[in-house]
């Protein structure tokens, strides 16, 4: 599957894989925060946000 990501550009992976991003950026947009770079977390809280709303829209979290 390939996504589109501002920022980061064309990623292709599994989905997968694709989900391990998604958790992988959102504990980093997590650990921004409590270190007080709001604007690092705000951005990996929205790259996390949007690979889990393309996986949302191909049902990759129906059958989770």
């Amino acid at each position: 599957m390939t996504v589109n990501i501002k920022g980061l550009g064309k990623i292709t992976a599994s989905k997968e894989v694709l989900n391990e991003l998604v958790i992988a950026f959102s504990h980093s947009a997590t650990f921004y925060m409590l270190d007080n770079w709001f604007k690092l977390a705000e951005r990996d809280k929205n790259i996390s946000n949007a690979i889990h709303a393309e996986l949302s829209k191909v049902g990759y979290y129906d059958n989770l």
